[in-house]
């Protein structure tokens, strides 16, 4: 029996090579999970996905979380919101919850001069755990009420979140490259200068993407690189199969995972 696929939409330059007949069947699919700054720029790709996650803290990831809320809400078709339990104070709507995110508004503002707008109040967003250290031992969540995998950026948790809410499915990563830090939306990111945070400065000065350069020689952690292995393998321990859609992906030419096209004949 052929088992069900779910997409998990990166933000690395081989989205902009899908065909068009690609995006009209992702754009059907009832499983897409896009995450990070993808909602922002969704409309260069031109596929709109069933479920969006952020987990990043750092500012200014607080702008792309506000404005992916913004985005969400005009798209083609439904998108189911995921975010870190970091943003829940800003969007409750009663009592003591609104009094502290007022609080956390004002914070906020006096520490970067961005007021974060009140209109996400109420917004129906599933609020995600996630362990922010990556010195952690491995520990992957079964449920949302357990916290999310997470080292060296999103891309591990987006996976360990495509177990939990599509069930039953092998997950192909379209948009995740890692060989450079060019990303689909290029140039347009330029004229937003209030969302370039430090690691995309970071990959532009070594020319290669954040998450796969060792910091491990500054006391930090390792390349993502070295727990997608694990990944893998716990993946298969679920029954779960993981393949790149592009052949280019570090994690394909690393034999990490196979290449799979988006659309199998």
């Amino acid at each position: 029996m052929t088992r069900s696929v779910c997409y998990l939409l990166g933000s690395g330059a081989s989205l902009n090579d899908l065909t068009v007949e690609e995006r009209a069947y992702l754009n059907s699919h009832p499983y897409t999970l896009a995450f990070n700054k993808y909602l922002l720029f969704w409309d260069v790709v031109g596929i709109a996905p069933t479920d969006f996650l952020i987990l990043d803290r750092h500012f200014p990831s607080h702008i792309v979380f506000v404005r992916s809320l913004q985005i969400a809400r005009s798209l083609p078709r439904k998108v189911n919101l995921y975010a870190d339990e970091f943003y829940a104070k800003y969007c409750g709507r009663n009592g003591l919850e609104l009094l502290k995110g007022l609080r956390a508004r004002f914070i906020l503002w006096r520490q970067t001069k961005y007021w974060l707008p009140l209109d996400i109040i109420g917004s129906p967003v599933q609020y995600c755990h996630n362990i922010i250290d990556s010195s952690q031992p491995f520990s992957w969540a079964s449920s949302l009420d357990e916290p999310l995998y997470f080292y060296r950026g999103s891309l591990t948790s987006a996976i360990n979140l495509a177990t939990i809410i599509y069930p039953g499915c092998d997950i192909k990563l379209l948009g995740v490259d890692l060989y450079s830090n060019d990303y689909f939306y290029g140039d347009r990111i330029e004229a937003f200068p209030d969302l370039v945070d430090k690691y995309y400065k970071i990959g532009q000065q070594a020319g290669r993407h954040p998450t796969t350069i060792d910091l491990s020689n500054v006391g930090r952690h390792r390349s993502i690189l070295d727990v997608m292995p694990q990944v893998v393998a716990h993946l298969h321990s679920l029954g779960v199969s993981l393949a790149c859609c592009n052949p280019r992906s570090l994690l394909v030419t690393e034999g990490i995972c196979e290449y799979a096209p988006v659309m199998e004949s």
